[in-house]
């Protein structure tokens, strides 16, 4: 008999360890199991404990933390959903999370919450408090993932789920506008407290450009003259998270014609993307009262952007004209030094020249103010006209463009600036300079290379 009961005892202990055992294994994963996005633990509403931040993150546009601890929430009815680390149990601690839709292989950011929380500190000088509150629409059936990270610290807290009855967004039901004039008829709608806005009550309209644009909206109109308005501009979810994107209060210039005389209409410029929807809310920081608005779009023009490219076979004394110069649709790049005129000919692969030195017989005039080139002999390659303190000289191409050959007038003139034109409208192209200290001269041309030298007020003639 004392065999049989010590046996039975031995036995109870076994079964008692078993199930010690099998309880220790589960405490195991409900400490760890949130530990990734794909081993999330679902929670319902009501309060959560996490023991620590030390589980694996998923950088995110919203998350760059490396550590977090994962959630996965689904609801079965449409709530407003507060979630918050702002909690009395909490204090002093700091605490931040996101909430994604999709699936842990492609996650979007819905909502997050840094620092909303109100309750401070009462330890040391920093009295503000490092807590989390958000609160966001969820939808029945759709999988919410929430992810504690480390972004502050890794000390375990506890947080809270709390469904409310969902109240639509007034975003949610804004009036679509597009370019062009608006009237609001009041002020008398919903708000939403923001960092553009913690007025009371707003009109709100959604906005989606068909391109991108440079887009006005303004109030700064004759019909609201003395009137008060201010609006912000938001991107994002109506049900999620609503990024301020831009407001105005008195960006006006239209005054006021009695009593104040200053402007307090908005006025605001923005670029917009084709597509997105931008949510524009009138708001009653000032007044309720009614007025137009005005969308305008204007193209957005995208500067021209270069690159600096050092070509060391650059190296003539006068570096001043950039020309086709064989008639390949291929600006080329002119120096001139004295008896030389240096071509570096661009190829058909971009920032590739190739130069070419032509030889110049006699004496020219060097180009110290002005250069200038034109089909001066309309043989298809262009010629240049070279301008100096003392008077100007052409170079001329022969009929394959192979070499060029020089003319100097002689005539005196301070060449300030010179230039090839048809002036006389014959269809040849003359030759005009700027003279900096007489009247200016010009070379007519008669189209079999002659040219004939000309002063304004000065030479009779045309």
């Amino acid at each position: 008999m004392k065999n049989n009961y010590k046996s039975q005892i031995l036995n109870s202990f076994s079964i008692f360890k078993i199930i010690a055992l099998v309880l220790l294994g589960l405490g195991y994963q409900s400490s760890f199991g949130q530990n990734t996005c794909a081993t999330a633990v679902p929670i319902t509403a009501g309060s959560t404990i996490v023991d620590a931040i030390d589980g694996t993150n998923i950088a995110t546009t919203c998350a760059t933390a490396t550590l977090a601890e994962w959630y996965v929430y689904t609801p079965t009815e449409n709530h407003s959903v507060t979630l918050t680390s702002d909690l009395l149990v909490n204090i002093c601690k700091d605490t931040h999370f996101n909430v994604y839709t999709g699936n842990c292989g492609a996650l979007t950011c819905y909502a997050n919450d840094d620092d909303s929380g109100t309750i401070a500190c009462n330890s040391g000088a920093n009295t503000n408090s490092y807590l989390s509150k958000k609160t966001f629409d969820v939808y029945a059936g759709t999988t919410y993932y929430i992810s504690w990270d480390n972004r502050w610290s890794a000390v375990g807290f506890e947080f809270q789920l709390i469904e409310a009855p969902l109240v639509p967004s007034p975003c949610s039901t804004a009036i679509p506008v597009s370019a062009g004039i608006t009237t609001v008829n009041a002020i008398d709608g919903t708000n939403i407290s923001t960092t553009c806005s913690t007025a009371t009550m707003g009109k709100w309209y959604k906005y989606v450009p068909t391109n991108n644009y440079h887009v006005t909206v303004s109030s700064d109109l004759a019909a609201n003259i003395c009137k008060d308005t201010n609006f912000s501009v938001y991107t994002g979810s109506c049900s999620g998270t609503l990024a301020c994107l831009t407001s105005d209060d008195n960006s006006g210039v239209i005054e006021c014609n009695s009593g104040n005389t200053d402007s307090f209409l908005s006025k605001k410029t923005f670029d917009v993307s084709a597509g997105t929807t931008y949510y524009i809310a009138w708001d009653n920081k000032w007044s309720t009262e009614g007025f137009d608005f005005q969308i305008t779009e204007a193209p957005i023009i995208v500067p021209v952007n270069f690159t600096t490219q050092v070509v060391p076979t650059i190296n003539s004394t006068y570096n001043l004209c950039v020309v086709d110069m064989n008639g390949d649709n291929l600006d080329d790049i002119v120096g001139v030094s004295a008896n030389n005129l240096r071509v570096h000919y661009q190829g058909s692969t971009a920032g590739v020249f190739t130069y070419t030195d032509f030889p110049i017989t006699g004496t020219s005039m060097m180009p110290g103010w002005s250069m200038a080139a034109g089909d001066y002999n309309r043989d298809g390659f262009n010629d240049i006209v070279l301008g100096s303190g003392q008077g100007l000289s052409v170079w001329t191409s022969n009929s394959t463009g192979s070499a060029y050959s020089n003319f100097t007038p002689g005539d005196y003139i301070f060449c300030q600036r010179t230039n090839f034109a048809d002036l006389n409208n014959d269809g040849n192209l003359d030759v005009f300079s700027c003279h900096d200290i007489a009247p200016n001269c010009y070379y007519l041309n008669d189209g079999l290379g002659d040219l004939t030298f000309y002063q304004s007020t000065v030479t009779p003639g045309p």
